[in-house]
């Protein structure tokens, strides 16, 4: 299971975001893509997390996406597509994991990204 789940960023294209990409309006967007640079890396930086510690990452990274999303329009497609992928590496762990009981898992992500 561990070696997979190492495997399923490489499905996802590497969302390029290089020191000359710059979106109009300026400490704003300079912030904003500050924002998401830094949620990104959280999320690179998953590897070695222990299960639980990657769900919350994933969960929390998902909120902070949608909410930027929300409020800067030049980073909305980005932050869109990043809040995707940590919402399916959310289910993908979750609904890896064996069931317990009648306890079934749900998605917490705050809302499915259109």
């Amino acid at each position: 299971m561990r070696g997979q789940e190492t495997l399923w960023p490489q499905l996802v294209p590497v969302l390029k975001l290089g020191e000359d990409w710059q979106p109009t309006g300026e400490a704003v967007a300079t912030n904003t893509l500050r924002f998401l640079r830094e949620s990104m890396e959280k999320v690179a930086n998953l590897e070695r997390s222990s299960t639980q510690m990657r769900l919350t990452i994933y969960q929390i990274v998902h909120s902070d996406l949608v909410k930027l999303a929300d409020i800067d329009p030049e980073l909305s497609p980005a932050a869109h597509f990043a809040a995707l992928y940590t919402q399916c590496m959310w289910s993908s762990i979750r609904f890896s994991l064996p069931e317990t009981g009648s306890h079934h898992h749900h998605c917490q992500c705050s809302r499915v990204v259109p």
